[in-house]
């Protein structure tokens, strides 16, 4: 539950290599950038030669330009020619409908194939609630030291309350949550009343009936798609009474590629036949 990037970055610490962490800025591959980004170009340096020694860290290989991800997969072809010893270690996050998305985008199966070595599943932070008092002790810590916020614990009420919390947007909206409470915080703990107030004001918490939309537009894009694709494949098995033949038929997927995500998005075919019926 402590998030991809801290992954990486906990992987690349304790492997003993010299050279930098870098992260892939997404930001910067838009307006004809992507390349020079990479590569360098004009007295900068790119991010592969900012890795050199080090690790490179991908994120969200799925979300991707075209263009940037064909310059990897010359890259990394490169890279395998000579019988050299890569110039970095690579590191990619994705969600996990990454095969599927592959299936259907000649580039990005080029490059998953590739790069699809040791995949490790990150699991949510609804999945880790024990990891939430370590984080919130340690973004406590972080920001104080960073940002000169004001330090102020956790009450353990107010850790107890945050252990329950469905953390859809995982450990960026942890991240946020501390941030406020400590910028618009008192002295001393942090108190259960202030988490609830501020979780009430979280993004997460925004009531659809003012908008109109479901609670998931108020998600980033990954966790809004793994939201809806739960919702809609739950209510397309239960109109077909729980048969995930009769399923992929409806929804149009191949039926190795459906139990795949059904597994993905932790469904129970026949949990969500019962729950429907006791709606």
């Amino acid at each position: 539950g402590s998030g991809r990037e801290n992954l990486a970055r906990y992987i690349h610490a304790r492997s003993g290599c010299g050279g930098a962490f870098v992260a892939l800025d997404r930001r910067e591959l838009t307006g004809g950038r992507s390349r020079a980004h990479l590569l360098g170009g004009d007295g900068e340096r790119g991010v592969l030669e900012q890795a050199r020694g080090g690790t490179l860290f991908i994120p969200d290989l799925q979300e991707l330009p075209a263009d940037v991800l064909k310059t990897l997969q010359q890259v990394l072809e490169a890279g395998d020619g000579g019988g050299q010893e890569p110039a970095f270690r690579l590191i990619i996050s994705a969600g996990e409908d990454l095969p599927d998305r592959a299936e259907r985008d000649d580039t990005l199966q080029q490059l998953y194939y590739r790069v699809n070595v040791l995949p490790l599943r990150v699991p949510a932070l609804r999945e880790r609630p024990d990891d939430v008092p370590d984080l919130l002790r340690h973004y406590a810590e972080w920001f104080p030291s960073h940002d000169k916020l004001p330090y102020r614990p956790f009450s353990v009420a107010a850790q107890n309350r945050l252990r329950n919390h469905s953390w859809p947007g995982n450990v960026q909206e942890l991240r946020n949550l501390v941030q406020r409470l400590l910028v618009l915080g008192g002295e001393g703990e942090v108190t259960v009343n202030e988490v609830e107030e501020a979780l009430r004001q979280s993004p997460s918490a925004a009531a659809p009936a003012s908008s109109g939309h479901p609670d998931y537009f108020a998600l980033p894009l990954r966790e809004a798609r793994e939201q809806f694709e739960r919702e809609y494949l739950i209510f397309k098995l239960q109109e077909a009474g729980g048969s995930v033949g009769r399923l992929a038929d409806v929804v149009g997927m191949e039926r190795t590629h459906l139990y795949r995500k059904l597994r993905a998005l932790e469904i129970d075919p026949k949990a969500a036949v019962t729950d429907g019926k006791r709606q």
